[in-house]
């Protein structure tokens, strides 16, 4: 799922890795039916993310 509230811009895209343990989401669903695209496999957790708001 993707949010873009103007255009999209590339260079703009920012992200955080789904499963990083210091958000404690439970998703409800088994890891390994979990799909995600290439670029969200390397977004960095939520300490390394760039926090630019």
């Amino acid at each position: 799922l993707y949010k873009c509230d103007s255009y999209w811009n590339k260079d703009a895209e920012r992200g955080i890795l789904y499963n990083d343990n210091t958000l404690g989401i439970d998703w409800k669903i088994p890891a390994d039916k979990i799909v995600l695209s290439a670029k969200d496999q390397v977004y960095p957790d939520f300490a390394k993310a760039e926090m630019n708001f």
